[in-house]
This record gives structure tokens, sequence and C-alpha cells, in this order.
């Protein structure tokens, strides 16, 4: 892209707030973030890989455009579906769409697929009491079976419809009357448990999503806490919430849903007494639900399930002496979250033997024997793992840049800078003040510094793990401009003959996403918050306006509007139109007198 200049405007109090707030530091959080070295660039792969089962004609009906629960090739399997796997069908579009691996629009493309997804959703029958049944033929969207289905399948929906809604606000009303209107889950909102284990807490946090708030999900809400001071049990010298406990939910959980530390404890546990079992047996361990080739055909490996550790079970049955099974789901998504030693061994170990053309396979039991059964759930929970590991959300800003070594690189006035961009304005570094006092390991420099960026390049220089926040756009900013020209920024600035736009980089446009030059720097402007990875698995965040209003409304709506709701946070991106809608000519914060309108985000 060729550098250009635009007209930015210069107030000296902006720079005497600035400096007030940068003498100003906040106490970090504490989030327990295990981490280990940089995840392996096979990732990808694994999720190229794992997308092919929902090929159309493999795990998707080519007519419907419904998944199915498992694929046995060259045709067999249960071509049906619960709300569960439709669930897990959704968030593996989104994350194909957010990975590139799933074109937005197009035949097949995830557009596409939503819509199918959605008509089904509005269209099926349901159960007598309105809502719907357990499960249905994904070759025809017929019930399959009739029973009603159930709060855990229910809630794991709602996840899922949560994250279209944020991916897709236009969406929002058919979603909402899907929920609210077409079927009747008040009813079944109020039999939620509040009794503490992940999977509870998970479906909760569905149903909260949707304005189910009773007091028994209120009280769900405290479930992280009560797992972690509650009663426990020892396992190989970990102390294990004495609940039930399995990978599934925790996993879904750390992908899906906003946590609080104690839930990041909870998961830990979970990972880190697998590790002990295979220490002390020799054995891989991915113990969580998953498919068998014989009946019972689905068991649950619990790792713990009161009073029984290590417990193998099936719906209506008791224990079961099966030789345990390493599920790759399990395995990938911790390998996801701690990237250790054992995961990748365990992680190069199974993928090999459960690669196919169609996706992988479930798992490998402990005498080396392979279950021969694709399904959704395997293959849509590992394009989850993938995007959690590469696709950083907003929502990972402590984890990202709070606990960690930054580099905060400003650009510089400099009017000779390399690659023949414009000098900044002091403006352009404003929106670091409100940023700066959130971070507890912080370098700063100038672009323009050839300790901090190479000047033939842009590129700015650091380790793997590392992270770097800058500010202002590609024509005034070498790091900004390294970002978008390399492909790691997924935003990118637009110049056109009287407009100013952002679009994502593989140039599709963003509905409303640009504003004539005109009212830029007066009173109107956009900017863009973004969080990415490079190919080194540096951490990035850019805040970029169209003018230096917009980048300084930025940092404003981050400290006003983000970071106090981070949680809520699981796009990569949100770009927000700006507006001086009590005409003082400032940059008011949200709640101040101006309107903060999102645009878009992803």
């Amino acid at each position: 892209m060729k550098p250009f200049t635009r007209n930015r405007l210069f107030y000296l109090y902006i720079f005497i707030l600035m400096t007030s707030a940068l003498n100003t530091k906040n106490v970090i959080k504490g989030v327990n973030n295990v981490g280990a070295d940089s995840l392996s660039s096979d990732l990808m792969g694994y999720a190229e890989v794992a997308w092919e089962y929902f090929d159309p004609g493999v795990g998707v009906n080519s007519v419907t455009g419904l998944n199915y629960g498992s694929f046995v090739p060259p045709s067999g399997g249960w071509k049906c579906l619960t709300d569960w796997d439709l669930g897990c069908y959704v968030m593996a579009i989104l994350d194909a769409e957010r990975l590139g691996i799933l074109d937005k629009g197009g035949t097949w493309g995830a557009d596409y697929r939503i819509e199918k997804v959605l008509s089904f959703l509005e269209d099926r029958e349901l159960h007598e009491d309105d809502i719907p049944c357990l499960s249905y033929d994904s070759t025809d969207g017929e019930i399959n079976n009739p029973e009603p289905t159930n709060k855990y399948d229910t809630g794991r929906l709602l996840v899922a419809l949560h994250h279209l809604k944020k991916m897709r606000p236009s969406l929002t009303n058919r979603i909402d009357d899907v929920v609210h209107l077409k079927c009747n889950y008040i009813s079944m909102a109020g039999t939620l448990s509040s009794s503490p284990n992940p999977e509870n807490y998970y479906i909760a946090k569905g149903f909260s999503y949707f304005g189910f708030n009773g007091t028994n999900i209120q009280d769900a809400m405290t479930i992280p806490e009560e797992m972690i001071n509650g009663p426990t049990v020892d396992i190989y010298g970990i102390d294990i919430p004495d609940v039930k406990l399995i990978s599934e939910q925790v996993l879904h959980t750390m992908f899906e849903v906003e946590t609080d530390s104690d839930f990041w404890e909870v998961a830990y546990r979970t990972y880190i007494v697998q590790e002990k079992r295979w220490e002390a047996t020799g054995e891989y361990t991915a113990f969580t639900e998953g498919n068998i080739e014989t009946s019972p055909y689905y068991i649950y490996e619990y790792i713990n399930s009161p009073p029984n550790t290590w417990y193998i079970t099936a719906i209506g049955h008791g224990s079961l002496s099966i030789t345990p099974i390493a599920y790759l789901k399990a395995a990938l998504g911790f390998h996801a979250i701690y990237d250790t030693s054992y995961t990748q061994e365990m992680v190069d170990y199974l993928t090999p033997r459960l690669e196919t053309v169609y996706g992988y396979k479930d798992g490998v039991d402990e005498d080396g024997s392979r279950v021969d059964v694709l399904s959704d759930k395997t293959n849509s929970l590992i394009i989850n793992a993938v995007r959690y590991a590469l696709k950083k959300p907003i929502k990972d800003f402590d984890k990202m840049f709070e606990e960690n070594s930054v580099s905060m690189i400003y650009p510089s006035d400099d009017p000779g800078k390399p690659l023949v961009l414009g000098p900044a304005m002091l403006s352009d570094w404003t929106a670091s003040g409100l940023v700066y006092t959130k971070l507890g390991n912080v370098s700063e420099g100038v672009d323009t510094n050839p300790l901090f960026v190479d000047q033939a390049t842009g590129r700015p220089y650091g380790d793997t793990g590392e992270g770097v926040i800058t500010f202002g756009g590609p024509d005034v900013n070498l790091v900004t401009y390294w970002a978008e020209v390399s492909g790691s920024a997924p935003i990118h600035f637009v110049i056109g003959a009287d407009s100013f736009s952002f679009e994502e980089k593989d140039g599709t446009i963003i509905p409303g996403a640009e504003l004539p030059i005109s009212v830029i720097n007066f009173d109107e402007d956009m900017f863009v918050i973004e969080v990415f990875q490079d190919e080194d698995l540096r951490n990035f965040m850019v805040i970029q306006g169209f003018g230096w209003k917009g980048s300084y409304a930025g940092g404003k709506f981050f400290d006003r509007q983000i970071y106090p709701n981070i949680d809520d946070y699981y796009s990569q991106w949100v770009i927000v139109k700006w507006e001086d809608t009590n005409s003082d000519g400032f940059v008011n914060a949200p709640g101040d007198g101006d309107t903060y309108t999102v645009i878009a985000e992803g």
C-alpha cells in the first residue's frame, strides 16, 4: 500500500492529559496464566485437517447443510444431530472463518452455512412443550428422537448462538426470535443447577447470555470459586476439586466463555493431573467424552466422579471396564492452552494415527487401538483450540499484554521517516497513556529507533510470546505499516478518492466502516482496536483512527468501555464510530457526552 498523509490537528491539553496518565500505574490483576514455549507451526495444519470433516458429503449433508454427529467412512455414521452437535458446528464455522480456512461468502462459505443452520432453527418442528426434540435427522431436518432436549445441549447451543450474534450483529433479531419466541426455554432455565462442576457453569453461561438470570443461574456464576475453595481430593499430589470433572466442558469454557482466575486454576489442575498420570503410568492421558466402536458407543472418562477417580461410564451404565482412550480433542485442547513438552509429545503421537482425508478420528486407547469414528465434536473442538491459540481475542489482554513483557512503540514526528511515511503528531501518542497504565513491564521507544524497529521493513524486534502495542495508522507508523503489508493485522486502512475505510485483510468490505474525508478530525471519526499474533507468535495491539481524534477516541473507548468489561470481548477486533455529539470540539469518553457506535467486530 502506498503511504499517504492525513490531515491531523494538535491540541496541547491532550499532552497534559497523557503525561498525567503516565504517572499512575495500576496493580496487575492476578490471573493464573500457565504458559510455555511457542505453539507448533503445525497448529493451522491441524485445523485444516479437522475442517475436512465439515465438507459437504462428509460430515455435513450436501442438501440440508446440517452436520452429522459422526461419520464412519465411506458412508456410515450417525447422520443426525442434537443441539449440542449443532452448537459445535456453529462454533466450527465461526472459528474456521476467523482462522481464514473458510471464506465468508460464496457457496458453502460461512454465511451460506449459517443461513442453512438458522433456517433450520426457525423452521424445525418442536416437542409438544415448545422446546426442541432430543435429536433431528440431518438428511431432512425431521425429528429423529421425539423426546425433549435437555438443558446441557441447550446451554451449549446458546453459547454458540451468543458468539454468532457477536460476529453477525445483523442476525440478532432472528436469533433472539428463535430463543425467546419460537422456543419456550423459561421452564428449562429454572431447572439449571448451581452445584459446582464445570458443566453446570458452562451451560449457565449460555442461558445467561440470553437474559435467563434466575437465582439459580446467578448462583451458578460462583461455581469456579466454589470449586477452588471447596472440598478436594488428592490425585497424584494435585488437589482436584471433589466434583464431577471431565475435560470436555473445561475446554469449552476456556475457549468460549469469559472466565476468572479461579476457573483458570481449575483448568490447570485438570490438565496437570493428567500429565502426572502419564508420568506415573507411562500412558498418554487425555480423558474426556467420546465415541467408541461398540456398545454403548459413547463414553465419559471422568478424572473425578465422587467417590471415584479415573472413572469411565456411559449414560445408563455404571463403571465400564474399558481400556482408557486418549482423545485427540482433549490433547490438542490442552496443547493450545499450555503448550508443554508433554502435550506436544502426545499430539505428535496421536495426530498421525488419527488423521484421514475426512478429518480426525476420535482417539487411541492405551493398547494402541484406534477409535475408527470421526465426529463433529472432535473436529470442531480442534478448530476451536487452534483459534484460541492463534487468534487471541481482546479479552485475553491480561495474558497477552498486562502480565507480559511489552514494547510500546510510538510513531515519531521525524519528517524524514523511512518507507516514505509521514511524521506523526503528538496526538498520535495520546491513546497510549490510557493503555500504558494497565501494563506491568513496558519498554518504550519510537518507530524510528533501530533498536526497536527494522528501518527497512517496519518490523519490530522482539522475542516469541512478547507483546507490542502501537498507535496510529500506516501512513505515520512504521509498525502499523509493516503489520498491514505483512498480512499480520486482520484489519487494513484504505484510502479512497474522497473517503477513508477499514477493510478485512483479504479485501472484504466491512459495511459501515467508511467515512468521507471531509468529516475526519471535525465532528466524526472512526477507529479500530485490534489484537493479533504475527508469524513468530508475538502479541500485537494496534489502535488507529482515520484521524487523530479517532486514535484518541480509541484510547478512551478502551479505557472506559472495553477494559472494565474485558471478558465480554471475544472478538479479535472492533471498529467503532465516534461522534462529537455535544459539539464541544473535544473527544469525550463514553458516557461523557459523545456517541460511540460499534460498527463491526470479528
